[in-house]
């Protein structure tokens, strides 16, 4: 594609993030406007039941839905698939004016070619999310959950959440004091990512540690970048908004992690 083309992740739009919405509204007409296309890598929302919700969205997703369409019009949006919201489909797809994404897409820019993804599948030291993964991914799986109500479907969203949160604490306790970051990807997961796809970059979001990492193989030079998570709701003391995309364009890749929001006034009532 020609550049700048502009990457992102793991916004987790909800009725519960109202701040993070609007910097998200006010990122997308900035794409609209500087760049060539956008690509969601996943997580777009924090939690998805279904297409169905469309049918009769409640007012923040209709707000949502609006936004994603106006910036589609302008320009490309291509849209993958995160943990939280692997049962997008081809209604929303069409609804807002996007194009899917597949899991793994090669993705070139001038001189870079980056292999990018949602970034789960490196994560091979969770095995209990690598099964879960798998099965809900199954269509059969994912049929029977469409044809639950609506409540009862979002009920079950709600669980997992629950379980996911108290997992991940748990986690990251069992990290700090010792053993293998589990939660993060594997070096030999993200090696074998350059290998197979013949690529020196691979972009990705899932683990919310934005950043760059260098890797040296047999003399060359890979780079691993991870994307930025958003939130600009639920903070800690002395926490700042969190959110950003990655860049690539003829000049290369660049992380920009720090978003100048564009309505203050907006955010400070949200």
């Amino acid at each position: 594609m020609a550049g700048p083309v502009w990457l992102a992740s793991d916004i987790h739009l909800s009725e519960n993030s109202p701040a993070t919405a609007l910097a998200f509204y006010d990122f997308l007409e900035d794409a609209s406007q500087q760049a060539s296309a956008l690509f969601i890598l996943g997580d777009l929302f924090d939690v998805w039941v279904g297409d169905d919700v469309i049918n009769h969205p409640t007012p923040w997703l209709k707000q949502s839905l609006e936004a994603l369409a106006r910036c589609a019009a302008r320009i490309p949006v291509y849209v993958g698939l995160g943990n939280r919201d692997f049962l997008l489909g081809v209604a929303f797809i069409q609804h807002i004016g996007a194009h899917p994404l597949a899991d793994q897409t090669l993705l070139s820019v001038g001189s870079t070619t980056a292999l990018i993804s949602h970034g789960d599948e490196y994560c091979t030291l969770d095995h209990s999310y690598q099964r879960f993964k798998w099965w809900v991914r199954q269509p059969w799986l994912q049929y029977a959950f469409r044809f639950l109500s609506l409540s009862r479907r979002l009920k079950i969203a709600s669980q997992a959440r629950a379980q996911s949160i108290k997992k991940m604490s748990q986690l990251s306790t069992q990290c700090a004091n010792s053993g293998p970051d589990i939660i993060d990807v594997s070096t030999d997961a993200v090696i074998s990512g350059f290998s197979d796809f013949g690529v020196n970059t691979i972009i990705h979001g899932h683990t919310h540690r934005p950043g760059q990492q260098g890797y040296d193989i047999d003399g060359k030079v890979l780079t691993r970048w991870v994307l930025p998570d958003w939130e600009y709701d639920h903070l800690g003391k002395d926490r700042q908004p969190r959110g950003g995309y990655i860049e690539i364009s003829s000049q290369g890749v660049d992380l920009v992690e720090q978003l100048k929001l564009k309505h203050k006034e907006r955010h400070d009532q949200a």
